[in-house]
């Protein structure tokens, strides 16, 4: 028990801490509405398993290769990021709000939900808190059961978060606020991506 309060206290720390997951649940809630948010946090939640993944069965192989691994990570980490970047400075994307066909809301709804699987599967910084986590705080001889139910109440407080903040950011007085300058807010998102791209480059590991 003790172990499992010091992982979920380390873990409520992390994802409350802005980063690419923040920003994109916070363009993609403000700019599409809550259908966007709630896509989108459940494909952030999903990129937890990611790490999970190679946290409780490749550990050693990840620790190995760890720095051709993070080098990787570093350049596909930006280049999504960048992507990101252009999305926001363009912003030609069809609000969920006016989809009127079936077919369109099941790729749009693809879509966001594979945006925020990326941004937190490519998160340099995740990569690195959990790899610290699982390194550093968790018992090499845990069991794998409970390994497992780490994962799982990571994956479901990711999602209890990120849902719960798109929910704040499109109560109409919050999504109006940022509406009032909507080309000036996705410019600023638009930069905003563009320093995390640069920060997974440039960070020192």
């Amino acid at each position: 028990m003790s172990e499992f309060l010091t992982v979920a206290f380390a873990h409520a720390i992390a994802v409350a801490t802005p980063g690419p997951d923040f920003a994109l649940v916070l363009r993609y809630s403000v700019a599409q509405g809550a259908y966007a948010g709630r896509q989108v946090s459940l494909g952030i939640a999903m990129g937890i398993a990611v790490h999970m993944t190679y946290c409780v069965f490749g550990l050693a192989v990840i620790t190995r290769l760890f720095d051709s691994y993070v080098d990787i990570l570093k350049i596909v980490g930006a280049l999504f990021m960048l992507y990101l970047a252009v999305l926001s400075f363009r912003h030609k994307d069809s609000s969920v709000e006016y989809i009127n066909s079936e077919l369109d809301l099941s790729y749009t709804t693809k879509r966001l939900i594979l945006l925020g699987f990326l941004t937190n599967g490519l998160n340099l910084k995740a990569t690195l808190f959990f790899l610290a986590l699982f390194a550093l705080v968790i018992d090499q001889g845990t069991p794998l059961s409970t390994l497992l139910g780490y994962g799982a109440y990571f994956i479901l407080a990711t999602y209890v978060w990120f849902r719960g903040l798109s929910l704040f950011l499109t109560r109409a007085t919050v999504r109006s606020f940022f509406l009032r300058n909507e080309r000036a807010f996705n410019v600023i998102m638009g930069l905003v991506f563009v320093f995390f791209a640069a920060q997974f480059l440039f960070s020192a590991t």
